[in-house]
């Protein structure tokens, strides 16, 4: 018997789009929120023994509950084997305690989830300080794909090649942007950043002139957008042409879009790891890749 995709409808289109990759049934979640704010999940009586669950877990609070009683329930109606799929996974960039009493919440959540599932699947996620995905998920299978020949390959459909130049806001998005240059075949550029606050920061490019150049301003995640919006300025400071923005996760918060516009940036795209008027990347084919096995 196939498995089943299961999902949550605050993911939108992608869950199905990832199912039509492999050729399952997709399924939606029922969720009922009582008056005191608990919530019942309701899902098939039957499923087959591995099932596939999608949940990107932006803006995770409830999610999290959300996937806790979707698992019991799945247990109960037969599944031996869960699959999390979470092209987004949260709570990772805490992977330490930065002062005393903090939690760490990337263990926490690690921890959590790997009671809960057999194997889990995420995308591009903060690992900063953690070498390896296996070691947030310690007694489950895990794997981080990276997203960055998806992006360059969509970048190759819309007229970058090249000619064009692939920068990254700072160090911590060096390996991205070297792997979306490496697809387009064209140079490569690195900031130097300083960070005074969460939203304060100062980006320096160690470049004279870009003379008109074509820009794919790339990084993983993007929330506040302080970082692409300094490393925007700069690059039109020293000439850059046309800038386009390509992040892996947008977490946009408040009125970025119009932030960035104002910043230089002239298009923005994103994956579908979150809903948002940006995602025109499909991690589907991506995602694939490491699930065909499942489906044999």
């Amino acid at each position: 018997m196939k498995p089943v995709l299961l999902s949550f409808c605050w993911d939108g289109d992608a869950p199905q789009r990832l199912a039509s990759e492999l050729d399952l049934e997709h399924r939606t979640f029922a969720l009922h929120r009582f008056p005191d704010g608990e919530i019942l999940v309701r899902g098939p009586e039957k499923v087959a023994r591995t099932v596939i669950l999608y949940c990107s877990l932006f803006e995770p609070n409830e999610k999290l509950v959300a996937l806790m009683l979707a698992v019991d329930m799945l247990r109960r109606a037969g599944a031996d084997r869960i699959v999390l799929v979470s092209p987004y996974m949260s709570y990772m960039r805490q992977d330490k305690a930065f002062e005393p009493g903090q939690a760490i919440s990337q263990q926490a959540i690690g921890k959590f989830l790997s009671a809960l599932f057999n194997r889990i699947l995420t995308v591009d996620a903060h690992l900063h300080r953690t070498p390896n995905i296996s070691d947030v998920f310690p007694g489950a299978e895990a794997e981080n794909f990276i997203a960055a020949e998806t992006i360059a390959d969509y970048a190759a459909t819309k007229g970058f090649g090249g000619e064009a130049l692939a920068v990254g806001p700072d160090r911590e998005s060096r390996q991205w942007v070297a792997r979306v240059a490496d697809r387009l075949g064209c140079d490569s550029l690195v900031g130097e950043k300083t960070r005074f606050s969460d939203r304060r920061v100062e980006i320096e490019f160690p470049v004279g002139g870009l003379s008109g150049r074509k820009i794919l301003l790339v990084d993983d995640i993007v929330s506040s957008g302080g970082t692409v919006i300094r490393a925007a300025r700069k690059l039109k400071s020293k000439g850059a042409g046309h800038i386009t923005l390509a992040v892996t996760h947008a977490l946009f918060t408040g009125d970025i879009g119009r932030a960035l516009r104002e910043a230089g940036v002239d298009e923005i795209w994103a994956t579908d790891s979150v809903r948002h008027e940006a995602s025109c990347i499909a991690l589907a084919p991506l995602l694939a890749t490491g699930l065909w096995s499942e489906c044999e």
